[in-house]
């Protein structure tokens, strides 16, 4: 790494480069159409950055707000640059696309108080037909914004808000995050340690550039250390996914980084014929964070692609999020992924705090330090802690974050299990929505990759849980079938009865930029309306009423299944006559809690050895029936 000084900037270190290897490529974009690399070195960067800067300059005050509305490319890191070059505060925007107006960019323009907008290559005529914008924003084309160099570029300092980061709203409304250059260069600093990064660095990222992963880590991170940033759509991975893996071997990347979603979708969508004509033996590294990383979508990966030369060693699983610039905590390079089974779910540890961060886990309520294998709140301190929210003076993070995230340290190493406030809470039991969705997509190949969402409704007083699952557009079964493989799937793997199932069309359940479920989200248009529901399945729910006692207990069939009706009926609270010999009980609504309580009563009316596990191994009552005759009769 290079050795700039403590009060240097993101700006230094490009100048820095610029001057001890000039000719060196910096970053390159790559064409969707043949997969070229349009490449910019150090010095070319540094001078298109210097001309933009010079441009805005002749605008804006210093310390102003710039939104950055473009398309990925080159343009928008010289644009990004050029803006902190220029003493300016930048803004990264999500791009748009024709047809459905600026309302998206308008409240974060709102939300920054913008007075101006640069707009991109191909934005500014589209804004002009939208007519969308405030007036009081002057959008700015940033053609005209580059000028010969002169004398206004400016220095910022240490202490300068360097950009707003906003985060990804997979929790409700985004929010920017302030983060000062020498939040930025703390964390680049950590980053660069925990991966032994130095010029060597070719990072190939497919991440949107408004997005804290992509942005910090996978285009400033390789300018930082004088590597090289290669770039490509996320539109282009999004068509056509292999090419990210051809891209890989083409141009001997060492590092790359995706969420987990990614991980997935090349799993479904890169074809055995593709796999087989890969070689990912040249990369070292590849990160996967952005949200909650699992144990199966990493093993699915280095199984897939062993034959291409991808050791799994190499998958480094981390954490982060823009409120600490974005590096938190990583695995040990090289090292294997570390697991453990907490509650019966599979966790992927993150490995330990960066130098300099803290990690913490304490008490949601009362923010008190809990015991090391203890779950709490993820609480993190250190240097790169960003200042605080935009426009929230009562958000000053001090250094010291509470991240809303539940996890376990677990020897040292950091556990994420997501976020407390999508967490069920059924019976006292606390279930975590990833393992209920997990089970959904396991349940039925027909339920599409990272499109489930598990919430909570209060119908009546009363607490249900709520499925919504995407399905391909060309599905096998009949969507009845579907929706009740996957109540019964999560009332044997999970135990818990599910309330409702919804079938919703492919790409309905909101995300965010990084591939984040937004299950509020997902929840309120769900409760307005505004999602199209295909198949609704609700289990069969029947009104309790009074049983009479049962009668003397006889061990053969008949006996055995009064007993077993009376019995149900009574834990389940439903009719008698409506149980179907045929059913699971599962859709009858037998949960785990229910099951252990019968299991109880197994063993003390029988005098055999049984746990809950009996109901899903022998699952209708007639399954049942048969199993504990066969058991009497020994």
């Amino acid at each position: 790494m290079n050795t700039l000084g403590a009060d240097a900037t993101i700006i230094d270190a490009l100048d820095h480069w610029a001057r001890v290897q000039p000719t060196a490529p910096a970053l390159s974009f790559l064409d969707e159409a043949d997969g070229a690399a349009h490449v910019f070195s150090h010095a070319d960067l540094a001078k298109a950055s210097a001309r933009f800067a010079a441009g805005l300059s002749q605008i804006i005050k210093l310390g102003e707000v710039v939104p950055l509305l473009y398309r990925p490319g080159p343009d928008f890191a010289i644009a990004f640059l050029g803006t902190l070059r220029a003493g300016a505060i930048a803004v990264p925007l999500p791009p748009l696309s024709r047809g459905i107006g600026a309302t998206p960019i308008s409240r974060f323009l709102m939300d920054c108080d913008a007075r101006i907008l640069v707009a991109g290559p191909g934005y500014l005529d589209l804004l002009k037909s939208e007519n969308t914008l405030n007036d009081r924003v002057q959008v700015l084309d940033a053609a005209e914004l580059n000028c010969d160099l002169g004398s206004n570029e400016v220095s910022p300092g240490p202490e300068n808000i360097a950009f707003l980061q906003y985060t990804s709203g997979s929790t409700g409304t985004p929010r920017g995050v302030r983060v000062k250059h020498h939040h930025l260069l703390a964390n680049q600093r950590m980053i660069g340690e925990w991966l032994g990064s130095d010029a060597q660095l070719t990072c190939l990222s497919w991440l949107p550039h408004y997005h804290d992963m992509g942005l910090v880590g996978g285009l400033l991170h390789p300018l930082f250390v004088g590597g090289q940033a290669l770039l490509m759509s996320p539109a282009a991975f999004l068509r056509r996914p292999v090419a990210w893996l051809e891209a890989i071997e083409r141009y001997r990347v060492n590092i790359s980084l995706s969420p987990n979603f990614g991980l997935d979708y090349v799993l479904r969508r890169v074809t055995p014929d593709q796999r087989s004509r890969l070689d990912l033996s040249v990369l070292r590294v590849l990160l996967c964070g952005s949200e909650p990383v699992r144990a199966g979508t990493l093993e699915n990966f280095a199984a897939a692609f062993s034959a291409a030369g991808f050791q799994s060693h190499c998958l480094t699983p981390c954490y982060g999020l823009a409120e600490a610039t974005l590096f938190v905590a990583g695995h040990a390079i090289g090292e294997p992924i570390r697991t453990i089974v907490l509650d019966g779910r599979s966790l992927v540890g993150c490995g330990r705090a960066a130098t300099g961060t803290r990690v913490a886990i304490v008490d949601p309520v009362s923010g008190c330090a809990l015991p090391e294998g203890e779950i709490g709140e993820i609480e993190i301190t250190g240097d790169a802690i960003a200042d605080g929210y935009h426009g929230m003076p009562q958000h000053c993070f001090n250094s010291r974050f509470r991240t809303g995230d539940l996890g376990v340290v677990e020897r040292g190493d950091l556990f994420v299990l997501g976020r407390i406030s999508d967490l069920i809470i059924v019976r006292g039991r606390n279930i975590h929505p990833h393992d209920i969705e997990d089970t959904v997509l396991a349940a039925d190949s027909d339920v599409r990759t990272s499109g489930t969402v598990a919430f909570v409704l209060e119908v009546e007083g009363a607490e249900e849980i709520v499925i919504l699952a995407e399905v391909e557009r060309r599905i096998r079964s009949p969507m009845r079938d579907i929706a009740t493989r996957i109540a019964r799937a999560v009332a044997r793997d999970q135990g818990v009865r599910i309330d409702e199932v919804a079938l919703v069309r492919a790409s309905s359940i909101p995300k965010t930029t990084s591939g984040k479920l937004r299950r509020k989200e997902a929840r309120r248009r769900y409760c307005t309306g505004e999602m199209t529901v295909l198949h609704r399945y609700r289990p069969p729910n029947f009104e309790a009423a009074a049983f009479p006692e049962t009668g003397p207990l006889t061990h053969d069939h008949i006996g055995i299944e009064n007993w077993l009706i009376h019995c149900l009926s009574r834990a389940l609270q439903i009719d008698p006559e409506r149980i179907d010999r045929r059913v699971p009980l599962a859709d009858h609504g037998l949960d785990s809690a229910s099951a252990v309580e019968l299991a109880a009563r197994f063993r003390s009316e029988f005098k055999i050895d049984v746990d809950e596990t009996v109901f899903w191994e022998h699952p209708t009552l007639r399954d049942l029936v048969d199993y504990l005759a066969v058991q009497l009769e020994r």
